[in-house]
């Protein structure tokens, strides 16, 4: 029963499936196709604004700053300045094709590496894996600094359209002032010939605007903020955290300490040892992060484990001691796996980690030679551990992803208003504030885009943080492993190994996963932004008076509502295959693991629940931890 556990266990944690896992965590936050839905309709847009430029000219130098203008380069012009924005759009996008093709290159090469490095893990000799592993673990970093340096290049692109759309606006304000009789004018042309409910509905909502202010706020809507970035390394501890709790709690078999087991009679050792020192070596690493609650709680956990190490070692020899002691020390333990479960669950939301994951090679190698009674237990509850955690994670990203998916349908709906508004009601004259207004949308639109962009800079990070991790402070544990570990089974060294190796993978699944996003993005800039890009260009280039003009501007109009429908269809698609695919990974939980599983017991299935539930409803805050 424990080796057929074990077998499916890693039957459905293999490298495929744990990729596939994380896309499906990641599906709300990592959904590229609905990133690039305002990328048409920003396009579409900066064609409007070359269009409309195209009609008049004027100068907004009027009450300029004293020192001049940091993004402008025309201020006597304001079709000048339109085409800085639609030309600076045009190669933010270019870039960005460029940039993300190079991404995806380099990603493709990332799973070579994984496989190169696990090999070399798997060598027995120790002086092998120091002399080759750190050139793939290298490897697998110079992709992520690579892919980290172009997805900020691209971002800085689309962050230099928005500065100057920002201070073009800001302009527009700073001269709105002389000319308010050309305004008064314009505003009763509105009036008697915009009959459209919904587009005299803007522009009497525009007026009521506090243009002064709303050139300042555009949203970006970044999953990480600040107060999680600080406590982003240190939940990345659970993984340990929970490592060396199963240490203990291999111990307890049914409320009953196996003192046998845990005392070596031949080298006068307690096995607990180990798992005391790895303790106190997260204890010592948390000291290094920023004081913040995860810390706190973090480090009780760690107390909580030496002081049972601590006893454990003072009965081992002898191998008893009072009934009183033992039900407290059971009862600390208990406390301890609920509260080791609970940081778990935490992080798993938080970092968006599957809960089912596979299980190191090392360890993997020594349970399977090494099956006893509590190994049983403890890969039992484990199991039901990583179940529950499973439910619980897709339901909450279904959740997500859905309210994700309306938002963007609520916004689509928005923007598309506004750009038909900006069709239909073409402005001959000076119109400060239909200006103002398209370039806010323009704004608000390139604002998405570049959203997408800060996504993938995360990311990079996360990847080339945890190779950075395995490289200074994992390579280490190899040649710094005690020599009362040697006599255990399952020592520093082979630990050590196999944080290499969870690292290594989880740096892996994450740039699959960036590799997915690259191309993806290609794909669709292929077929649905290229082409419209070449067009803008063209249009920019294009003399305004001749009918072609007209004509390109036209088809401009044309290609991008296709490519918004055709995006749109995309995320639709893509909605119904992650619902089969979310559905499809809860049956082959159950259908397989879950169903071969001893029943467990109702204070067991209660804990495990309630430590899910408390982990995965809770966000890491100042307020509850």
């Amino acid at each position: 029963m424990d080796s057929q556990i074990a077998k499916i266990s890693q039957s459905l944690t293999t490298a495929e499936q744990m990729r596939n896992q994380t896309k499906l965590i990641m599906q709300p936050y990592a959904n590229w196709e609905q990133y690039l839905t305002p990328a048409p309709l920003s396009i579409a847009i900066m064609g409007e604004l070359v269009f409309i430029s195209s009609q008049t000219d004027f100068s907004i130098n009027k009450n300029s700053p004293k020192g001049g203008y940091k993004y402008i380069k025309y201020p006597e012009s304001f079709r000048a300045c339109l085409m800085q924005v639609c030309n600076s759009g045009w190669w933010a996008f270019n870039e960005a094709h460029k940039n993300m093709d190079q991404i995806r290159l380099h990603t493709l090469a990332v799973p070579d590496y994984m496989k190169n490095a696990v090999k070399i893990l798997f060598q027995s000799d120790d002086e092998i894996v120091q002399a080759h592993l750190p050139d793939q673990v290298e490897n697998i970093r110079a992709v992520a600094d690579d892919c980290l340096a172009l997805a900020s290049e691209t971002e800085k692109g689309f962050t230099n359209v928005i500065n100057i759309i920002q201070e073009l606006l800001e302009a527009c304000i700073n001269a709105n002032s002389p000319y308010r009789e050309e305004q008064e004018e314009i505003k009763n042309w509105k009036r008697t010939n915009c009959e459209n409910h919904h587009q005299m509905k803007l522009l009497n909502a525009l007026r009521k605007q506090d243009t002064k202010n709303q050139w300042i706020h555009f949203p970006l809507k970044l999953r990480h903020t600040k107060g999680q970035d600080e406590t982003a390394d240190v939940i990345d501890e659970s993984a340990e955290i929970r490592k060396c709790t199963e240490l203990i709690q291999q111990f307890v078999q049914e409320d009953i300490i196996q003192w046998k087991d845990l005392y070596d009679q031949k080298n006068k050792s307690t096995k607990s040892d180990f798992s005391s020192d790895q303790w106190k070596r997260i204890n010592e690493s948390l000291e290094t992060f920023p004081q913040c609650k995860p810390k706190k709680h973090a480090k009780k956990i760690c107390k909580q484990g030496i002081n049972i190490c601590t006893q454990l070692t003072k009965f081992a020899p002898d191998g008893k001691c009072e009934e009183a002691k033992t039900t407290e020390l059971i009862e600390d333990i208990r406390q301890l796996i609920e509260s080791a479960r609970i940081f778990d669950s935490k992080s798993k939301d938080v970092t968006n980690s599957p809960a089912l994951e596979p299980k190191p090679p090392m360890m993997f190698k020594e349970e399977s030679k090494s099956q006893n009674q509590f190994t049983s237990q403890r890969i039992t509850e484990n199991a039901q551990f990583c179940i529950e955690q499973t439910r619980v994670q897709l339901v909450k990203t279904r959740v997500s992803y859905e309210k994700s998916v309306e938002n963007l349908d609520i916004k689509q709906t928005e923007l598309a208003q506004i750009l038909i508004a900006m069709r239909n009601c073409e402005v001959k004259e000076t119109d400060f504030n239909t200006t103002i207004k398209m370039l806010l949308k323009g704004m608000d639109a390139m604002g998405k885009v570049k959203e997408q962009w800060k996504k993938m800079v995360h990311f990079f990070q996360m990847v080339s943080n945890i190779v950075k991790v395995s490289l200074t402070s994992i390579l280490k544990n190899f040649s710094s492993t005690s020599e009362k570990t040697q006599s255990l089974s399952y020592n520093a060294k082979l630990f050590s190994k196999d944080l290499l190796y969870s690292q290594a993978f989880q740096a892996t699944n994450i740039a699959s996963l960036v590799h997915m996003i690259s191309t993806t993005y290609i794909e669709v800039s292929d077929k649905h932004l290229m082409d419209r890009i070449s067009s803008l260009g063209k249009l920019m280039a294009m003399d305004k008076e001749k009918p072609e003009f007209e004509q390109e501007h036209q088809q401009l109009q044309i290609n991008c509502d296709a490519a918004q429908k055709a995006i749109l269809q995309l995320v639709q698609k893509n909605k119904d295959e992650f619902e089969r695919k979310s559905n499809s990974r809860l049956e082959k939980t159950d259908q397989e693991l879950l169903a071969i599983l001893p029943s467990a017991a109702p204070e067991e299935t209660k804990s495990i629940q309630a430590a899910v539930k408390y982990g995965f409803k809770e966000e890491i805050t100042e307020d509850n931890i």
